[in-house]
């Protein structure tokens, strides 16, 4: 069964307070649902616990980390391209990422260097859940710097990242397309050496920050 594609409105667009449900389909429209969701328990306290959420930031439910993600986003694509076999609200995409809403959010990938940073989009006032999908696809979009590239001490870490280069501009079928995005060379996102899809974001309690948590 094919997956939904996810298509993201203009950011002035006003979505109605109702959503269309399809049949079959569960809908997320909800940002903080006190729902039990059992794909993600043990990872973390819920968020619905009241001695929790008055000490932390709550994480959107579109958000949150699991093993089992709402959506199938490929980080190294547009956030356009991103997939769901639940029907999801247009709405939903932009409520605040974080409540309390926020207008800076960093995220950490364990093992990178450097961080994500993410700002609300021109027209928001906070940061929204189609921001920080926004935001993570842009950061590791990146091309990086040759004192960057030179870090790479591993041979077999420097042959991992050059054959992830390899595989994201080869995996383009349009060949001026590929051979313009060859011409760019490494971004961030080859770092990732093809662990590139999202599994959610989660509150580092030691960190007093945001992980994001890729496969």
């Amino acid at each position: 069964m094919s997956g939904r594609r996810v298509r993201f409105a203009p950011w002035a667009t006003l979505f109605p307070s109702h959503s269309t449900r399809s049949s079959g389909s569960r809908d997320y429209a909800l940002p903080f649902s006190r729902r039990r969701r059992t794909h993600t328990s043990g990872f973390y306290p819920s968020l619905s616990s009241p001695s929790y959420a008055s000490r932390h930031p709550r994480i959107h439910n579109l958000l949150t980390y699991s093993r089992h993600p709402i959506f199938e986003f490929d980080v190294s694509l547009p956030p356009a391209t991103m997939t769901s076999h639940f029907h999801l609200s247009h709405r939903a995409m932009y409520e605040p990422a974080i409540e309390p809403p926020v207008t800076r959010l960093t995220l950490t990938i364990p093992s990178i260097s450097w961080p994500i940073t993410v700002r609300p989009s021109a027209n928001s006032a906070f940061i929204t859940v189609a921001d920080v999908f926004d935001g993570i696809y842009r950061s590791l979009r990146v091309q990086v710097t040759q004192e960057e590239y030179r870090s790479i001490r591993s041979p077999s870490d420097l042959k991992r990242v050059n054959r992830a280069y390899e595989h994201r501009y080869g995996s383009i079928r349009d060949s001026y397309a590929a051979y313009k995005e060859r011409q760019t060379g490494v971004r961030r996102v080859d770092f990732l050496v093809r662990h590139t899809r999202f599994r959610g974001i989660s509150f580092s309690e030691s960190r007093g920050g945001f992980t994001l948590h890729l496969s």
